[in-house]
């Protein structure tokens, strides 16, 4: 069975309008990458900048 620890994130706008619900297993280096995105139109959370 597995033993592997993962989280399910929910990251939103400034104006909380959009939200973005996630899952990984490495919080700290997805948050960053949400981060890094921002204002790309080519992602779903840089386009809504979640």
């Amino acid at each position: 069975m597995f033993n592997s620890k993962y989280f399910v994130y929910i990251t939103s706008n400034t104006t909380r309008s959009t939200f973005y619900i996630g899952v990984t297993n490495e919080l700290p280096r997805r948050l960053d990458e949400h981060y890094q995105n921002s204002g790309d139109s080519k992602t779903f959370a840089g386009r809504y900048n979640c």
